[in-house]
């Protein structure tokens, strides 16, 4: 049995990264080769001196910035309040990732750790999540396979950059890193376009690897959360308040519950919800049984298309900023041919938020088909 190689962001505490790295992985075991999660852990966070300058300069910025400053004891207060939830949740997630992912015996932190001593594969894949976003995670030469040994068979899966445009620095060093990769997809057809013009290369996009799986078998990996009857599902990942009030009168106009994850501190304190604590698995089942979802995350919005449950998605970054990752969910909406469940006029409320999922499932049939296509030439050619 042939051993296939999965880097990607898999260990952060995110809910996408988690399902979308099990996913790829359950997919590429389904036509039959073994295959492990590379297990690399690192995130860009700063160390040493370049923490120390971070923490000195932001101290100068509270003193410019009261209102900031004290903006940020309230949510070390809401995070000392939530502690116990907090604890249980990142169990949680340790107990899906010994329960679920099978990931390789050493540990990598570093690029100079993988590079010392790189996993073997006959096959090695980087993707999905935003491994090849710039601006995420110092975006480290092991997202693109630096440490595969010579002449090895390296591919892309479905890694998003998620940004529209590289700056001639950013082309430059992809177009470097990218050489040897021999098969290049991307998530967004946005981003694969623009690999296409900086390597001159054939590109294809394909779905994340959530869409591998059905509404069946994410079943296998949920489990029961306590929740109302009827309930919209509230998972905003964004600090936007415009959001946070505009589903709130969904609530109100649809007699329906909030039932809110907690991802900033604000919403660990916010009044008129009911707050619910999951690991990934629970996670899965609230989407799952939800009336009507609310979210800003492109899994959150990916998983609730898959499942078939009304979903409204926001976009959480600024359009002028350089950073922006809005094209993610244009781009997830647009394959569908579905674009009017993105909510960007806050005065104006829904007649009803039922969608009928049945109009594009010969589409979204035919993009799953396609995706594992590609999968298996992958595969099937190394």
């Amino acid at each position: 049995m042939r051993k296939v190689g999965i880097i990607t962001r898999h260990y952060r505490i995110n809910y996408g990264s988690r399902l979308q790295a099990v996913a790829l992985q359950r997919a590429i075991e389904s036509m039959g080769f073994y295959c492990e999660i590379i297990d690399y852990r690192y995130d860009g966070a700063l160390t040493g001196w370049a923490l120390f300058r971070s923490k000195l300069g932001k101290r100068f910025y509270y003193i410019r910035h009261i209102d900031v400053f004290c903006g940020k004891i309230i949510d070390k207060i809401a995070i000392l309040v939530n502690r116990k939830n907090i604890k249980r949740k990142t169990e949680l997630y340790k107990r899906f990732f010994t329960k679920y992912m099978k990931v390789t015996s050493k540990v990598y932190m570093s690029d100079e750790e993988i590079l010392a001593d790189p996993p073997i594969f006959d096959i090695y894949i980087v993707g999905s999540d935003q491994t090849w976003n710039p601006f995420v995670c110092d975006n480290p030469d092991a997202f693109y396979l630096s440490f595969a040994p010579e002449g090895a068979k390296k591919a892309s899966y479905a890694p998003s950059i998620a940004i529209d445009e590289f700056s001639p620095e950013q082309a430059a060093r992809f177009l470097r890193l990218t050489r040897d990769i021999q098969y290049l997809s991307c998530r967004e057809e946005e981003g694969s376009e623009l690999i296409r013009r900086i390597t001159g290369r054939e590109v294809t996009t394909v779905l994340d690897p959530t869409f591998l799986l059905s509404k069946e078998e994410w079943v296998k990996f949920s489990e029961e959360m306590p929740h109302p009857k009827r309930y919209i599902l509230q998972y905003l990942l964004g600090e936007k308040k415009e959001h946070r009030k505009y589903v709130k009168k969904l609530a109100e106009k649809f007699n329906l519950p909030i039932v809110s994850i907690p991802r900033i501190p604000r919403d660990m304190i916010e009044g008129g919800v009911i707050r619910r604590w999951p690991g990934p698995s629970g996670f899965l089942r609230l989407l799952m049984d939800a009336e009507l979802v609310c979210t800003d995350s492109f899994h959150g919005t990916a998983l609730s298309i898959n499942f078939e449950v009304p979903v409204y998605t926001f976009l959480k970054m600024d359009a002028n900023d350089p950073a922006n990752e809005n094209s993610r969910i244009r781009s997830l909406y647009d394959r569908f041919g579905i674009k009017n469940r993105i909510i960007t006029d806050f005065s104006i409320l829904p007649r009803n938020y039922a969608f009928c999922y049945r109009d594009y499932k010969e589409k979204y049939d035919a993009l799953v088909n396609n995706s594992y296509k590609y999968l298996r030439t992958i595969l099937d050619e190394s």
